[in-house]
């Protein structure tokens, strides 16, 4: 991870306002309340991931492919009622009774602690990889929003507290490091020569995420899941609204490039701080953003 707060607007001046200006159409499209131009940057992220093994990952999952295929009826028989039913019984069963590592309770430890009122407006992530170089580190968003007060987006650095009984304070939540929170920093192997097969590489899911023990597991169901998940195409940007809890996976293998840039109702952070607290934000100079776009 490298951080470019406070360096990114003046190295790239075009592209911070070409992000500005994708933003806002992306503001009006989702019907959000927002202007980028009273928002300023609160950090800026270029993360880089790698994992080795990729070409023997895919090579493994085109051999389980082919075995399926191999394997499949060749015709089908439809039996009667009850015998579907016991069928489908059995089914959910098997489902339930193997680790699935796509479950809501299985990727919700990757997502970001909700932050104090007004630490981000919102977030924009950039894909610079192309999804053919990488498996893996899919972007999550909550569809659940921040039992805490919301933004004001009029009126910079005041509270709307629609949810006081729920309200997180600073010395409660403080800043948070990424590294830590979102297992963003996946550092590359010190071996090349790691395969799908090595212990080290082939399952990625840290302590809490696998439990070997027998019982019944949750289980992904595209219907009743609470959490979004992206994996945009290179060059593509997503916008996050502050209000929802985002985050990563780690990447399987591969690797993956991106920018993320967290936008906020203060004046941009400055060079040298990281990813600055709301005890550290300073008034945003509403003038000379405007000027900027």
């Amino acid at each position: 991870m490298t951080y470019l707060t406070g360096l990114f607007q003046s190295l790239f001046p075009e592209l911070e306002s070409k992000v500005r200006m994708i933003a806002q159409k992306a503001l009006e499209r989702a019907e959000w309340k927002g202007d980028m131009s009273q928002y300023g940057i609160r950090s800026v992220q270029y993360l880089s991931f790698y994992k080795a093994g990729l070409k023997a990952h895919r090579a493994t999952l085109k051999e389980k492919k082919e075995s399926k295929d191999e394997k499949a009826a060749a015709f089908i028989v439809y039996p009667d009622q009850e015998s579907r039913e016991e069928a489908e019984k059995n089914r959910i069963k098997r489902k339930h009774s193997k680790f699935d590592p796509d479950a809501d309770e299985v990727v919700k430890v990757h997502l970001q602690p909700a932050e104090p009122p007004n630490a981000i407006a919102f977030t924009a992530v950039i894909q610079m990889s192309d999804r053919a170089q990488f498996a893996g580190g899919d972007i999550l968003i909550s569809k659940k929003k921040h039992p805490r007060t919301t933004i004001s987006l009029h009126n910079a650095g005041k509270e709307s507290h629609a949810h006081q009984e729920d309200e997180e304070t600073e010395d409660e939540v403080k800043g948070y490091d990424l590294d830590e929170d979102t297992n963003y920093d996946d550092p590359e192997p010190d071996e090349e020569t790691e395969t799908a097969n090595s212990d080290s590489t082939s399952h990625t899911q840290s302590a809490s995420e696998k439990d070997a023990a027998e019982g019944e597991f949750d289980v992904f169901n595209a219907e009743t899941t609470w959490i979004s998940r992206y994996t945009p195409e290179l060059g593509s940007m997503l916008l996050v609204h502050g209000d929802y809890a985002r985050g990563m996976r780690p990447v399987l293998y591969g690797r993956r490039n991106s920018l993320i840039i967290e936008y906020w109702a203060f004046g941009d952070g400055e060079v040298g701080v990281k990813r600055p607290t709301l005890g550290e934000a300073k008034p945003i100079k509403v003038n000379s953003m405007q000027e900027d776009l």
